[in-house]
């Protein structure tokens, strides 16, 4: 049966590569030593990816309960996300690593074993603890394969009502605790433990899809927004408590108003999300090893750069899906046999 095409997620994965791709953009052209808008090196800018994770995080949550929510072989469930994640990801990594590795010799102090790490799309995850062969999908991959491992639970739990009670529980303690309690030197937002919260918020949210709750009541979610946000920006102190409100009210919004666009636009829509994952993984290694130097060769502006850049990165993902097709069939005709 086909599913559903929900334009209010369309519009959350565009903002959030949106969102995401602005932010390394003015980070990285700073750290590079290139002048970027004044704004970029501003605290408040840093939340920005905070919020486009978050709204990945919903997003994902919000997918797999419409999906998956109500039960399911949990086997076509693993392997449907392995398909969705692996082929594209593989194809990327190991052309990054035959060029780094292989032909050049970097990481040789890194043990060969930890490129178990990679396969599993782990390293960039655990990155943030020990050295890893980590060149594409960064911390939230494999943040959001770990959470991909516990859903299953996590729906069985809330088919429940003594279950949603309990997640309720424990998600408020996360978000209230977690930050105060993760240890220095990490990022609370950059574990599983931080994320928990908005990926059972998105899963609790699509309950109320069918029920017309979040269409009825999503215009809140995108007033109530306005402050959150407001606060978020000028206020950091509470940015660690303030920042997944915001994202889940945001969220609602955006659910609200993506369900109201034209249908055409909708489509359109629909094709540039199909393509936020490729464009996340591509994203940043060609911003650094190619795009800056692009720019600074040719003197390129950054908002010239950046229009330019955006869509790029959108061929990028064709691409690298592309080139991807034949580790994708492959890999299909392997979980087949399984």
């Amino acid at each position: 049966m086909k599913r559903e095409i929900i334009k209010g997620l369309d519009l959350c994965k565009c903002l959030s590569a949106l969102l995401i791709l602005l932010y390394h953009f003015g980070v990285e052209r700073l750290t590079a030593g290139f002048s970027s808008p004044s704004f970029a090196a501003a605290p408040q800018f840093a939340r920005w990816i905070e919020i486009a994770c978050d709204l990945f995080f919903l997003t994902s949550g919000f997918s797999l309960w419409l999906g998956w929510g109500e039960g399911g072989n949990p086997s076509a469930y693993a392997k449907k996300r392995a398909l969705a994640i692996y082929p594209m990801f593989w194809t990327g990594f190991f052309a990054l690593f035959f060029y780094g590795e292989i032909l050049h010799g970097n990481n040789r102090e890194i043990p060969g074993w930890r490129l178990l790490f990679s396969i599993l799309g782990l390293d960039g995850y655990l990155s943030q603890w020990t050295p890893t062969f980590y060149k594409i999908g960064e911390w939230f991959l494999g943040c959001l394969i770990l959470l991909y491992g516990v859903f299953s639970l996590l729906a069985w739990l809330m088919r429940r009502s003594w279950g949603r009670r309990l997640l309720t529980a424990v998600c408020v303690c996360l978000w209230a605790f977690w930050p105060l309690a993760c240890p220095v030197g990490w990022n609370a937002r950059h574990t599983v433990l931080g994320s928990l919260p908005v990926f059972c918020a998105g899963m609790a949210l699509a309950r109320g899809w069918n029920n017309k709750t979040v269409q009825t009541w999503g215009w809140l979610g995108a007033d109530l927004s306005i402050w959150a946000l407001a606060l978020l920006l000028w206020k950091g102190s509470v940015a660690p408590w303030l920042g997944p409100v915001t994202s889940v009210l945001l969220f609602c919004g955006l659910l609200w108003l993506g369900q109201r666009l034209p249908a055409g636009v909708g489509t359109g829509l629909h094709w540039l999300a199909g393509e936020s994952y490729g464009i996340f993984l591509t994203h940043h290694v060609f911003l650094t090893l190619v795009w800056l130097r692009v720019m600074a060769r040719f003197a390129i502006g950054p908002v010239v750069g950046f229009a330019l850049y955006a869509p790029l990165c959108c061929v990028l993902a064709v691409l690298l899906r592309t080139v991807a097709w034949p580790v994708h069939e492959g890999f299909a005709w392997l979980l087949r046999r399984i």
